[in-house]
């Protein structure tokens, strides 16, 4: 009887042995698990018989658990290096609620294992990316889109702007609508479109200050009309609760609190 047998690992870790699939590996193919390749065998030999044939699989560490080791194998350890010594841990993790189990667990719990130290101080789940559709964007279902092409039609900012702008709340997916055939996406055009009105807003202003500093243009107070002081109140409470929301993270608020302010200030201009 032949038996066939894959063994994933490496020196020191664990090995996988199959049973009798006549030399090919399945799914189906069973497996043991063992620290070395002798004691796989001892193993397989046990359970299969003498004659048990051991194969290696090619792929000696599965993408979680290499991605597992990024905090501290990048920084050079197992050597105590100095960019391991500068850089962990790592301040702040941005990564999306799906694969919190797959990836941040395991580097918590590797780099507890390893280090002795939690690889960072704060983790932040972002939202994810979808298409009208309501189906996420995804590598493996081939429904990416390449940023870079929105970024030649409509401005870097105007898709940063785009993607901030729908998260309103926490938990809340990014609904981007893109047209594959034309490469155009109306979401993104609305925000090249205010990005367009806050630069135009802030260029007339600049044009207007005659190259005078701000202590140059400070009014008295008693000078101000209600619309000055109206602003001026408005612009001060928004900066303080900005603030407070990006040292939060809580960048949906930051930026509608933001859009606010602009057309508040715009209307305001406008009628007088």
């Amino acid at each position: 009887m032949h038996l066939s047998a894959v063994v994933v690992g490496a020196p020191n870790s664990c090995l996988v042995c199959g049973g009798e699939t006549h030399g090919v590996v399945t799914d189906s193919t069973p497996f043991v698990v063992a620290r070395s390749a002798e004691e796989a065998q001892q193993k397989a030999i046990a359970q299969f018989g003498d004659d048990v044939v051991l194969q290696q699989d090619e792929d000696v560490l599965d993408t979680w658990f290499s991605s597992g080791l990024w905090p501290f194998s990048t920084l050079g350890w197992p050597e105590q290096t100095e960019d391991l010594e500068t850089f962990y841990p790592t301040s702040t993790l941005v990564t999306g609620f799906d694969i919190i189990f797959f990836w941040v667990a395991r580097m918590t719990m590797m780099a507890g294992h390893f280090t002795g130290r939690c690889h960072l101080r704060m983790s932040i789940s972002m939202v994810l990316s979808e298409m009208k559709t309501i189906r996420k964007l995804s590598k493996s279902a081939g429904n990416g889109i390449d940023p870079l092409i929105l970024i030649d039609r409509y401005g870097t900012d105007a898709l940063r702007y785009a993607l901030i702008r729908e998260v309103v709340g926490a938990g809340q997916d990014i609904r981007l609508d893109y047209n594959r055939k034309t490469d155009e996406s109306a979401t993104v055009e609305t925000s090249r479109n205010f990005a367009n009105k806050v630069w135009n807003a802030s260029r007339f202003v600049i044009l207007n200050l005659d190259d005078k500093t701000p202590e140059q243009l400070e009014v008295a107070s008693d000078d101000l009309e209600l619309a000055d002081r109206w602003i001026l109140s408005r612009y001060h409470a928004t900066a303080e609760a900005l603030i407070n929301q990006i040292e939060a993270y809580d960048l949906g608020a930051w930026l509608n609190n933001s859009m606010s302010l602009s057309g508040a200030t715009s209307a305001i201009g406008i009628s007088s």
